[in-house]
């Protein structure tokens, strides 16, 4: 895996906004990895009957066709969720010790291997080899045919511990399994005019928390879905982790 590490050169300072940086992985994975998880991502797209925030595994059949029990695009995005760490029942019992076993044990337990596989990988290189490094969350954003992702941060500021979300220490890693067609959109871009043009088994990371950006739209000459999904990790010093749901209430105080 190679690995080049930028920073775009300027920011229009829009809403005092950061610029973008990260890290470009390139290689990323032997070809069996790479196939296995085109080839399950494929599936994914081909095989399931809805999109949703979170995926329910539960399917019932009326008539000829399959349903899913929840269906659900958020804010006009269609996604399929693999995991999200911060939707587990006992996600709130964790803190700062506890939470990166914990997560380890879900993820190998809950999705395919090669996901797992691949979290493990990225997991061993720069910038998540060193401090307290989790990822939380895997989805599969749904690029179809002429469809864009418009301008927007990522993640919640509701998982963090510090002044907003726009401050914790998070990165959106974006995994592609198709390499980038000249002028046929598909391309992540910044508010401040920094693009990015995806390849095949490469992979970028994004302060994308920090920054507002997006998808152009997807004119794929067969007109196929985009392949590629996104891991978010998180340094743990700034997630909120109570210990138990009940701290996270509110306390009265004397005023």
């Amino acid at each position: 895996m190679d690995l080049i590490k930028f920073t775009e050169p300027t920011t229009f300072n829009h809403w005092n906004n950061k610029k973008l940086s990260g890290y470009i992985y390139e290689d990323v994975f032997d070809y069996n990895l790479y196939s296995g998880l085109k080839k399950l991502v494929e599936n994914i797209f081909n095989n399931s009957t809805s999109h949703t925030f979170l995926t329910h595994t539960t399917v019932f059949s009326v008539g000829n066709e399959y349903k899913k029990i929840v269906s659900h695009a958020e804010n006009d995005r269609k996604q399929h969720v693999i995991f999200d760490l911060s939707f587990e029942s006992d996600y709130y019992y964790q803190t700062v010790d506890t939470i990166s076993a914990w997560a380890k044990v879900k993820i190998q337990n809950s999705v395919s291997p090669l996901f797992t596989k691949c979290v493990q990988q990225f997991n061993s290189v720069e910038p998540f080899n060193i401090n307290d490094w989790i990822c939380f969350r895997l989805h599969l954003n749904v690029l179809e045919y002429e469809n864009f992702l418009s301008i927007h941060y990522d993640t919640n500021s509701l998982l963090y511990n510090t002044h907003s979300s726009h401050t914790a220490r998070t990165y959106s890693v974006t995994y592609y399994l198709d390499d980038h067609i000249e002028n046929c959109g598909g391309e992540l871009f910044s508010i401040n005019g920094f693009s990015y043009k995806p390849k095949k088994n490469c992979a970028i990371a994004i302060n994308g928390n920090n920054v507002m950006h997006g998808v152009t739209a997807n004119n794929h000459p067969d007109k196929k879905t985009r392949l590629a999904f996104t891991m978010r990790f998180v340094n743990i010093n700034d997630l909120f982790l109570p210990g138990h749901p009940s701290k996270c209430l509110y306390k009265p105080v004397d005023l």
